[in-house]
């Protein structure tokens, strides 16, 4: 008997979405619900690998008491949304307020008998997985903690907080492309450059 591992993500799409849109419908943030498989590493014409997250649908961060935005969130639940490879990641790793519902799946090693690395695993076990993800979606057992509106907001505090703590200098790295190539151009190599050219 195999024994794979599957956990749903919340991945942020809030830039995917037209200008504007969320903030006039009263919506904060929008995240993809994704199914991932633990361990899972697909390398897509590059050294680094990838991870295959099957989109199940959206979720948003609102005020629930706006009864416009849970209207408006609950039609657009299936816009838009579309399985695909993303940069690798593990749940194990992941912050835990990302990870939703996470579960195991037996699949029959009679349904396997060239191994674990066929092409006819890899469909069984994603079978079994959206099955049980579509079955735990309908009982409303799946959901990151990161889609409700305090823990996301709690969360972006704490980017901000840590931002703010870095204080780091314009020209330290990394910086941005184009202001590396300017600072090239003007021989500056490093932020104690900066001062000598009257930048800073």
């Amino acid at each position: 008997m195999a024994v794979e591992k599957f956990s749903v993500i919340a991945i942020e799409e809030t830039s995917y979405w037209a200008e504007g849109l969320l903030e006039s419908k009263g919506i904060e943030a929008a995240f993809g619900m994704y199914l991932i498989r633990h361990g899972e590493a697909t390398h897509i014409c590059s050294f680094t690998p990838n991870s295959w997250c099957e989109w199940i649908h959206n979720e948003f961060a609102y005020d629930g008491d706006d009864e416009a935005a849970h209207d408006w969130a609950g039609e657009a639940m299936h816009e838009g949304g579309e399985s695909d490879y993303f940069g690798y990641m593990d749940p194990e790793k992941m912050d835990k307020r990302f990870v939703g519902l996470t579960f195991t799946v037996e699949v029959e090693d009679a349904l396997t008998p060239e191994g674990r690395e066929t092409e006819k695993y890899h469909d069984a076990i994603w079978e079994a997985a959206s099955e049980l993800a579509r079955e735990a979606d309908n009982n409303g057992n799946l959901f990151p903690d990161i889609a409700s509106l305090g823990t996301y907001r709690e969360y972006q505090e704490e980017l901000a907080a840590k931002r703010r703590a870095e204080n780091r200098p314009p020209l330290a790295p990394p910086m941005l492309d184009l202001f590396w190539v300017a600072a090239k151009r003007l021989g500056i190599d490093n932020y104690e450059g900066a001062r000598g050219v009257g930048w800073l």
